[in-house]
């Protein structure tokens, strides 16, 4: 009896260290996002999607946090809305094995100050609010054909998503003041960071 409460004892204690290793992320929103594998409490997952651009795909990187330590990954490849009539194209999802590096990587990027700190956003902070004459428009520039990303960041049933299309050019390119420099220069930040395909 006693060396069955002992094992019982030992492996609460075992599944509390493991899971100690994830980080709590503060999210706010709900999970509204499919992901390859159902997590269980306090896993997480990053998912990374990059729409845009002249391939007839918008490619999907999921990146699931195991509460053993292992760092599941898998590749979708989502035919753009515009080509679903066609008979060739089709949605491909496959898991990918990651370096040692990689996995290193993202390990650091899960626990980073650039992600804990860019988790206090929201979608709406990309602009800010400045008093117009005018009713509001979108933004003032305009570019066509490149790539746009999406974050979400999942945990215990909770998310945060961020979408910017084409990031980089609005920061550097566009003068309008509705943008908030700020955010957008760590979403850029954030973007390269967690892009293991090094696309930009």
């Amino acid at each position: 009896m006693k060396k069955g409460i002992f094992t019982l004892i030992l492996l609460l204690l075992t599944s509390i260290v493991i899971s100690q290793n994830l980080p709590t992320l503060k999210l706010r929103g709900k999970k509204n996002i499919e992901i390859p594998e159902n997590l269980q409490t306090n896993e997480i997952a990053v998912v990374v999607k990059e729409y845009g651009g002249w391939s007839p795909y918008d490619e999907i990187f999921y990146y699931l946090f195991k509460n053993d330590g292992k760092i599941t990954a898998y590749i979708k490849k989502e035919v753009k809305s515009y080509l679903r009539d066609s008979d060739k194209l089709k949605d491909t999802i496959s898991k990918f094995e990651l370096s040692i590096e990689q996995k290193k990587r993202l390990e650091e990027n899960l626990t980073s100050k650039l992600t804990t700190h860019f988790l206090k956003y929201s979608q709406k902070s990309f602009k800010r609010n400045i008093k117009q004459k005018r009713k509001a428009r979108p933004f003032e520039c305009f570019i066509t054909d490149a790539l746009g990303y999406e974050m979400t960041f999942i945990q215990n049933g909770k998310a945060n998503s961020y979408e910017h299309y084409a990031p980089k050019f609005y920061l550097t390119e566009c003068g309008d003041k509705r943008i908030n420099r700020v955010m957008l220069r760590k979403y850029v930040k954030l973007i390269e960071m967690w892009s293991l395909n090094n696309k930009k």
